[in-house]
């Protein structure tokens, strides 16, 4: 029964309220997975609020569970949103000059699964471009 019908306009028409929201899952997830993160940098806030929620406000929940998860500071920084969400040279920077580096195999295995993303999952080809048996790549995406 349709008694009642309220229309919400989708989140990318409501940017004030993404601070809101974030700040509310930030206190959820924080919660939740244990971790003592106080507040979202006003640079993610930023980020946040240009992005266009194509997923909407279960995108932005799904995001901020992610950030606190990743995070290793009492703060979300860019760094802890998906690398999809920031500008090509913030991108750019974060990928030449992680805050955590990262270790070969971690470097092997993104790499690996970005080819495999570029082929739309074809393990086949994804190893022809790579130049490696395809045991190879099961072993690869495997690890750990």
């Amino acid at each position: 029964m349709n008694v009642v019908s309220i229309t919400l306009p989708p989140l990318r028409e409501r940017k004030d309220d993404i601070p809101l929201l974030a700040n509310h899952f930030l206190h959820k997830y924080s919660e939740e997975h244990q971790k003592s993160i106080s507040h979202i940098s006003p640079e993610v806030l930023e980020i946040l609020s240009r992005y266009s929620w194509p997923g909407n406000v279960r995108e932005l929940e799904n995001t901020i569970e992610r950030a606190v998860i990743l995070s290793s500071h009492p703060i979300i920084l860019p760094e802890d949103l998906p690398l999809h969400m920031l500008s090509p040279e913030r991108r750019k920077e974060l990928l030449m000059f992680p805050e955590k580096p990262l270790s070969l195999k971690e470097v092997e295995k993104s790499y690996v699964l970005k080819v495999l993303q570029q082929t739309q999952g074809n393990k086949k080809k994804a190893a022809e471009i790579l130049g490696i048996d395809r045991t190879t790549l099961y072993r690869i995406l495997e690890k750990e």
